[in-house]
């Protein structure tokens, strides 16, 4: 039994030195980004996001994802593959993507004025 301990306790110390490690190595934060201060309008497979101004990219693997957090309150972030984006546009401020976003313009083929003789 004696002659078990010493090597579990070396390994215990081993892993808890690499783990302690691990952590301190330097992460970007999620707010360090190339799009930060800048608004983007997203449309993937036919849903249509609008203007969102907190968009991250990640890569796993070999697969990359672009990152939108939650409107509302911020606590999950949706995560959607990039070969399935659309439509990405990007611009410098909010106000600029909002002037050009489509779902904030009005519709001008919506209503279709009457002739004057028809009622």
């Amino acid at each position: 039994m004696n002659r078990y301990v010493a090597p579990f306790v070396f390994l215990a110390v081993l892993i808890g030195t690499v783990f302690s490690i691990a952590a301190t190595q330097d992460v970007p934060h999620q707010g360090d980004s190339r799009f930060a201060g800048k608004a983007v309008i997203i449309q993937t497979e036919g849903v249509y996001f609008g203007v969102r101004d907190d968009v991250r990219f990640e890569s796993i693997g070999s697969t990359d994802y672009i990152v939108l957090s939650s409107r509302h309150d911020r606590t999950y972030d949706q995560w959607y593959r990039l070969d399935i984006v659309d439509e990405l546009k990007i611009f410098d401020s909010k106000e600029e993507a909002l002037s050009y976003d489509k779902m904030a313009r009005p519709n001008v083929y919506r209503t279709r004025e009457s002739k004057s003789g028809e009622e």
